[in-house]
């Protein structure tokens, strides 16, 4: 370990009689050492990230005072990294999963985070300090409107009800299940035993229950069993919903926001409680609830075109009407310029249809079904486009080509609007 003394420089000591502390050689000081009055500790140490700082008698104890605070900020930073480090690492044998694993998967057995203190001061996030000593048999997933989660269930030679309450950080800790546990595959025919049954897998074997069992040398019910939710969308709380049954007029609405959901493990059943707008939220099985219609999503205007008409757009739309943006591409820069504008390597979007009745004459964008790459070249002369193009006498003044290929050109009018996104904006 390198002496104290041979740890630190002083600086130059600046017309305030503040000398500065470099420690460890680093270009930049960790505090400054100051001589104040006659005392008998005239010798003032103030770190940089100080107000106040301590006296001492001699000017180079003020100076190892501030190579002991660089240390214990380095111990300090150590230290916090070492625990934030704890959020990805189990310990040896066993695998982290999310608890919406653990309610999709319907995983038994697990070892819940015990206690999860803040990763450092002033932080939200949390840390596994310690886990529960063996695992516990779960009962019920609860999740709360305000984001806290409650489990329940069994341990292993207790007679009372096992129940932890956690906030969002802790929960997102997730909890622990074995390097080797079992997931739930389906149904089919076991390899080992050819009946048609539920099928699970353990490392690289696929085998029924009672063999899956076996071979990891657990009880059958110990085994995941997801919930049999009979329900296409994995409902979360704060998703709106339609409800599919009828309710008593007591002002609940036809759609409402989900506020709490309950997987039982046991049960391999889920509920929603949903808030109607009525005097109460009503409970019923997911199965009960609804998606809502998808939404055509806001307007953007984008400017106008050469005639003042206003330009507008809506979100694309997904799949199966438009594929998916090239990666890269982000629907928030799209801009509308007029075709001659449009330069190599544009992303074209879409074209604008014109102003209908009732639009207050504006023209919406109309999307492609395949966004393609604009390739700004000179007329073929051969296609049906140019064909027909031909009997402009100012057709060089009116028409521009955005990109050719053997199907012909790609020929708008020059000051037609184009929604493009940019090459500049494209990631490459």
């Amino acid at each position: 370990m390198r002496d104290i003394k041979t740890r630190y420089r002083y600086g130059k000591t600046n017309s305030e009689g503040r000398t500065p502390v470099h420690v460890d050689g680093a270009a930049e000081p960790a505090g400054h050492v100051r001589k104040i009055g006659r005392s008998s500790s005239p010798w003032h140490a103030v770190g940089v990230k100080e107000t106040l700082g301590t006296s001492h008698p001699r000017k180079y104890e003020a100076a190892e005072r501030i190579v002991r605070m660089v240390d214990a900020d380095t111990m300090f930073a150590q230290d916090v990294a070492h625990r934030r480090a704890r959020r990805t690492t189990p310990p040896q044998g066993w695998q982290f999963v999310s608890w919406e694993e653990v309610e999709r998967q319907g995983h038994r057995q697990v070892r819940p985070v015990h206690r999860a203190p803040l990763v450092a001061a002033g932080e939200t996030d949390r840390y596994p300090d310690a886990f529960a000593e063996v695992p516990v048999t779960l009962t019920r997933v609860t999740r709360l409107e305000n984001g806290h989660v409650v489990i329940s269930g069994r341990e292993h030679g207790q007679h009372s009800p096992y129940v932890l309450l956690m906030d969002p950080a802790h929960a997102e800790l997730g909890a622990l299940i074995p390097d080797r546990a079992a997931q739930y595959a389906g149904h089919g025919r076991c390899p080992a035993c050819e009946q048609d049954t539920a099928l699970y897998r353990a490392g690289t074997r696929l085998a029924c229950a009672r063999t899956t069992a076996a071979d990891l040398g657990v009880p059958v019910d110990h085994l995941p069993a997801p919930a049999d939710h009979d329900s296409a969308v994995w409902w979360r709380v704060g998703d709106s919903a339609r409800r599919t049954f009828e309710l008593p007029d007591h002002g609940h609405a036809e759609t409402g926001r989900i506020i709490e959901t309950t997987t039982a493990i046991t049960d391999r059943t889920r509920q929603a409680r949903v808030d109607y707008g009525g005097r109460w939220a009503i409970s019923s099985a997911v199965s009960a609830l609804a998606p809502l219609a998808q939404e055509a999503g806001p307007l953007r205007h984008l400017g106008t075109d050469t005639a003042g008409t206003p330009l507008l757009a809506r979100p694309r739309p997904v799949a199966p009407l438009c594929d998916p943006l090239p990666a890269g591409a982000d629907e928030a820069d799209a801009v509308a310029v007029p075709a001659h504008a449009v330069r190599e390597g544009d992303l074209i979007l879409a074209d604008f249809r014109q102003a209908e009745d009732g639009a207050e004459g504006a023209r919406e964008a109309d999307h492609f079904a395949i966004a393609y790459t604009a390739r700004p070249a000179k007329p073929c002369g051969e296609c049906q486009e140019c064909h027909a193009a031909a009997g402009a006498a100012d057709r060089a003044l009116r028409y521009v080509v955005l990109s050719t290929d053997e199907d012909g050109c790609d020929t708008w009018f020059r000051n037609e609007p184009v929604l493009i996104i940019s090459a500049a904006n494209l990631s490459h």
